[in-house]
């Protein structure tokens, strides 16, 4: 197919889920790096509870209107596999998007140091039973995101990063995240994009494939596409598949 400059992971789940985000809706999602808020606005203003974690400081500000939602509840907190009292936490001026526990560019500066909690603790203290989606972006920790949570608690749908340049400073690589997916009996597409050239320009998508499949680039990024088994799998395969490639 057709190289893309665009490609939108997020709207697969939102017609995904198109029937379930009328007004009056009742879903629910965790949105685990928030950033300034695009990814559940859709699901907030459907009526979806919406529990979001963001520990960046600079972003509380663009956050702060959803807080008066009844539905909405923002943690100014990272989340990793288990809680720490504080970690180093890392902004960098070549984008806000790359705001980290993990300092993977030279031009990461040490910003703050942040509370650090498990997805496991902060939903047995809610006593949330039920995800329909969870959305993951924390710049290179999303596998220990994944390794802190209650798996008897089995979100609908699962959206998540992956990217070679930043994980193997942690030591590990996608497989070990999309393995994780696989291990909990989810379907896995894989979209994989090109190499990033720089922070803040346009970046290029390359394809998607269904799990398993190898990475194009050892320096790829990308983002999984979790749907659990025993959820609607043919209608996100139905939805993927335009744009589906082979193994």
């Amino acid at each position: 197919m057709p190289l893309s400059l665009k490609y939108d992971e997020a709207s697969i789940i939102r017609d995904y889920f198109a029937d379930r985000l009328s007004p009056g809706s009742n879903g629910m999602m965790v949105d685990v790096g928030a950033h300034f808020g695009t990814s559940f606005r859709a699901y907030l203003t459907a009526g979806w509870r919406v529990l979001a974690f963001e520990p960046d400081s600079t972003k509380f500000a663009k956050l702060a209107p959803y807080e008066q939602h009844a539905r909405f509840e923002l943690m100014k907190a990272a989340v990793s596999d288990a809680p720490r009292e504080a970690m180093p936490f890392y902004t960098s001026s070549e984008s806000t998007g790359i705001a980290s526990l993990l300092a993977f560019r030279k031009s990461h500066t040490l910003a703050d140091s942040v509370q650090v909690v498990s997805l496991r603790d902060v939903l047995a203290e809610r006593q949330i039973r039920k995800i329909d989606f969870l959305k993951i972006d924390t710049e290179g920790y999303d596998l220990q995101v994944l390794r802190g949570h209650d798996w008897s608690i089995r979100p609908e749908v699962i959206l998540t990063e992956f990217d070679e340049v930043k994980t193997r400073h942690l030591g590990h690589h996608y497989d070990a995240l999309v393995d994780l997916l696989v291990g909990k009996d989810y379907t896995v597409y894989l979209s994989e994009w090109f190499p990033l050239e720089r922070y803040g320009a346009n970046h290029q998508w390359r394809c998607i494939s269904q799990y398993p499949a190898s990475l194009h680039h050892v320096d790829a990024w990308g983002n999984f596409i979790a749907i659990r088994n025993d959820a609607q799998v043919k209608r996100i395969a139905d939805i993927i598949a335009p744009a589906l490639v082979d193994k």
